[in-house]
């Protein structure tokens, strides 16, 4: 697999490592998602079937009191 697609630059994982990155960004987004999602709101919802994570920007901003371009 290539991420770095018209750079030039060849990026594939060697085998084996790439199961173990996937791994990681899931600990890490459920982590965020304890931190992000206090009271029950739903900032930071994963749908783990989909592989997707959604970032609810305007409820982060309110919640947070941050600006959100």
């Amino acid at each position: 697999m290539t991420f770095a697609q018209g750079t030039g630059k060849d990026l594939r994982f060697p085998q084996g490592r790439f199961p173990r990155t996937i791994s990681r960004a899931g600990k890490l987004s459920k982590a965020a998602k304890r931190v992000l999602n206090i009271d029950q709101a739903a900032v930071l919802v994963l749908d783990e079937t989909a592989g997707t994570v959604e970032l609810n920007r305007e409820l982060l901003g309110r919640r947070f009191r941050v600006t959100v371009r």
